[in-house]
């Protein structure tokens, strides 16, 4: 297990707990607990912003980026530095 997925993982399965909201992943099979799988192309709406999800295996199978609104892009190791 990477430091960065597991700090991201780690960090979605403590809100989880806080707010009982639904925590969407990548589909992997290391994860023992109930997540949604995320899959490339899903679109995901969150308010009045969208989010694609784009399947860019590299150094791990689930890796996953999201095109926020068609106009930003991030990977989910950007995302995972953001928690730490």
């Amino acid at each position: 297990m990477r430091a960065g997925v597991t700090l991201l993982v780690a960090a979605g399965y403590e809100y989880l707990g806080r707010t009982g909201a639904t925590l969407l992943l990548p589909h992997q099979d290391w994860i023992t607990f109930a997540f949604t799988p995320l899959a490339d192309a899903d679109l995901v709406s969150i308010g009045k912003a969208s989010l694609t999800t784009l399947h860019t295996s590299g150094h791990t199978n689930e890796s996953m980026c999201f095109l926020l609104n068609d106009s930003a892009l991030f990977s989910g190791g950007f995302i995972a530095s953001l928690l730490g």
